[in-house]
C-alpha cells in the first residue's frame, strides 16, 4: 500500500508540484501562483507523507473556508481511499482556523477557563451583543455605532490584544467609551457561557502561550503542519501556527503575496513575506505553471503585479494557446460606463449568447444600481 500510494501522491505533477510534495521534514513555504494547482499540491503532500511512514493523525492541514476545508478533506480522503465520514482519530485533521481552536477549546475548556458545552456566536448575534451594550452604557449609536465597534475589536483581538490592554492605551474620549463597551460585551459574552468567532483563536492561541505541557500535547500530536492561504493569516492565526510547528520544525506554508486581498480583515501580508526569517532553513518552492487562464490573462496580470515591490519574484505561464486579447474601455463617467456595458451585452445576446452565460464583476453593491 505504501509504494502505491506514494505513486498515486506523485502522479499528475509537474516537477515544482513534485518537489513540494516530496518535501516532508522542514519547513517549506509553497510560492503557489493563482491557478497553479495548490490544493492538489497540498492534498497529495498529505497523501505522500502518509506513504513514507507518518501517521494519518499527526498530520493537521488548516485553511481558511469550511467550503476549502471541505473541498480538501474529500481529495486527501479519495487519495487514501478512507470513508468520508470517519474520525480524527484515524485521518489528518482538516479544517479552519477555527474550527481547530473550536476543537482545542473544547477538549481543554478547564484550563480556558471556559465551559465545555461553551455556544459559538456568529456575527449577527455578536453585533446584537455590541448593540446591547453600547444602548446599556449610553453611549450614542451614531456616533459609536455597532458595527464600527464591533469590527475594532475584532481587529484588536486578531492582533492579541484584550479588552484591558486597549483599555489602558485608551488616549481620548472615543477610545475610553469603546473599551467600555468591549468591556460591556465581554461580560455579556462570559455570562452567556459563549465564544465569538475571534475568541476560538484569540483563547487557544493564549492557551497554548500560557500552558506548555497543553502545548507540548498538540506538538506532539500534529507533527506536520500544513496552511493554506497563508498570505491571508492575522497575527493571532501566525502565532497559532508557529507555536504548534515549532518542536518539529515540520511547517508547510502554501501562499501567494500577490493573492493577498483580505488586509480590512486584519489579514498581515508580511506573515508570507517573513516566513524566511522565521523559518531560517526554509525550501521554497514556486509554482508558476498556470492551469486556469490564458496567456493574454497571464500577461495582464504579470505586468502589473510586477510594479509592487513587495512581492516574490514569480512569473505565471500556461501551455494553453490562444485566448482573446484583453479590452479596456476608460468611461467619462458612470453613466457612460453603465452604457457601455449594456450594449455590450446587448451585442453579445444578438450574437446568440445566453443572458446567463454574462457576468458584470464590480466593486460595491452601489456600482450596480446605475
Amino acid at each position: 500500500m505504501p509504494d502505491e500510494l506514494k505513486n498515486d501522491a506523485l502522479s499528475g505533477l509537474n516537477p515544482a508540484q513534485a518537489e513540494a510534495v516530496r518535501h516532508t521534514d522542514g519547513p517549506i513555504l509553497i510560492a503557489a501562483g493563482a491557478g497553479s494547482g495548490k490544493t492538489k499540491v497540498l492534498t497529495h503532500r498529505v497523501a505522500h507523507l502518509i506513504a513514507c511512514g507518518a501517521r494519518p493523525e499527526s498530520i493537521l492541514a488548516v485553511t481558511f473556508t469550511n467550503k476549502a476545508a471541505n473541498e480538501m478533506r474529500e481529495r486527501v480522503f479519495k487519495l487514501l481511499n478512507i470513508e468520508a465520514g470517519s474520525s480524527a482519530g484515524n485521518s489528518p485533521w482538516i479544517g479552519t482556523f477555527h474550527a481547530l481552536g473550536a476543537w482545542i477549546l473544547r477538549r481543554e475548556h478547564k484550563t480556558a477557563g471556559i465551559g465545555k458545552n461553551f455556544s459559538i456566536l456568529d456575527e449577527e448575534d455578536s453585533l446584537s451583543l455590541v448593540k446591547e451594550a453600547t444602548k446599556e452604557l449610553g453611549a450614542d449609536p451614531k456616533q459609536f455605532q455597532p458595527s464600527r465597534i464591533k469590527k475594532i475589536i475584532s481587529r484588536k483581538k486578531g492582533d492579541l490584544i484584550s479588552a484591558d490592554d486597549f483599555s489602558a492605551d485608551a488616549k481620548d474620549g472615543f477610545s475610553r467609551t469603546t473599551a467600555s463597551i468591549w468591556k460591556a460585551y465581554e461580560e455579556k459574552l462570559r455570562s452567556s457561557d459563549s465564544l465569538d468567532f475571534d475568541d476560538l483563536l484569540v483563547k487557544t492561541a493564549n492557551l497554548l502561550a500560557n500552558n506548555p505541557e497543553i502545548l507540548s500535547k498538540y506538538q506532539n500530536l500534529w507533527r506536520y503542519i500544513n496552511i493554506d492561504e497563508y498570505q491571508d493569516t492575522d497575527h493571532v492565526q501566525y502565532q497559532m501556527a508557529n507555536m504548534l510547528a515549532s518542536s518539529h520544525s515540520n511547517i508547510c506554508a502554501v501562499g501567494d503575496i500577490d493573492q493577498s486581498i483580505y488586509s480590512f480583515r486584519g489579514a498581515d501580508f508580511r506573515n508570507i513575506l517573513n516566513f524566511e526569517a522565521s523559518w531560517p532553513k526554509a525550501k521554497i518552492v514556486t509554482l508558476e505553471e498556470n492551469y486556469r487562464s490564458s496567456k493574454p490573462i497571464l500577461d495582464a496580470a504579470n505586468a502589473v503585479i510586477s510594479k509592487n515591490e513587495l512581492r516574490r519574484p514569480k512569473n505565471l505561464f500556461t501551455k494553453k494557446d490562444g485566448g482573446e486579447k484583453l479590452a479596456i474601455y476608460a468611461a467619462e463617467n458612470e453613466n457612460d460606463e453603465a452604457d457601455f456595458i449594456a450594449v455590450k451585452a446587448s451585442g453579445l445576446i444578438k450574437n446568440g449568447a445566453e443572458p446567463g452565460q454574462i457576468a458584470v464583476l464590480f466593486r460595491t453593491n452601489a456600482q450596480s444600481r446605475v
